[in-house]
């Protein structure tokens, strides 16, 4: 109701600050993004650009980014490079990225599962990882790198947000 009592007001007079800031929170509450995030840009340009009308528009669009985010499928949804880097960079003696392990990995077992994960690392192809550790725990039960598949499945289950498959896991 107020959405539509305010856009009935705005065309009477698009140059209504108020009532199109109240539409704004309006929308934000009823998490229409879209048009919260164009009322609250109309309001910045027409009150020249105020830290608040900013602060709020800010809000509007991380808001409308996740929920934009959570709607795209996983293949989609990929994990930024610069964030997967800088977050297991951060770990200086972590085990899944010693590169002695890796090139032996690489170098006895080319073909295998977890060769071709830390492929996909290589390629940021970060969506990848989790099945291919998978594949590689399921492979043997006394594969001799089934802890390093579930600590690196772990940390990718834990940059995605997957919290409870990562504490399995690390478990």
């Amino acid at each position: 109701k107020v959405i539509e009592d305010c856009s009935q007001a705005i065309e009477l007079n698009p140059k209504y600050i108020k009532c199109i800031q109240r539409r704004a929170r309006a929308a934000e509450n009823i998490e229409n993004f879209e048009l919260a995030l164009e009322d609250y840009s109309t309001v910045c340009f027409l009150d020249s650009y105020q830290p608040a009308y900013i602060m709020a528009a800010d809000k509007v669009l991380t808001n409308l980014a996740k929920h934009y985010i959570e709607t795209l499928p996983p293949s989609i949804a990929e994990l930024s490079k610069d964030y997967v880097r800088t977050s297991l960079n951060e770990f200086e003696d972590d085990p899944i990225f010693n590169s002695t392990i890796i090139n032996e990995i690489r170098s006895t077992q080319p073909d295998s599962p977890l060769a071709r994960a830390y492929q996909a690392y290589d390629e940021s192809r970060f969506t990848d990882i989790p099945s291919l550790c998978t594949q590689e725990i399921e492979l043997s039960i006394s594969s001799p790198y089934k802890l390093q598949a579930l600590l690196l499945r772990g940390s990718f289950y834990l940059l995605m947000g997957n919290y409870k498959e990562a504490s399995d896991d690390f478990d």
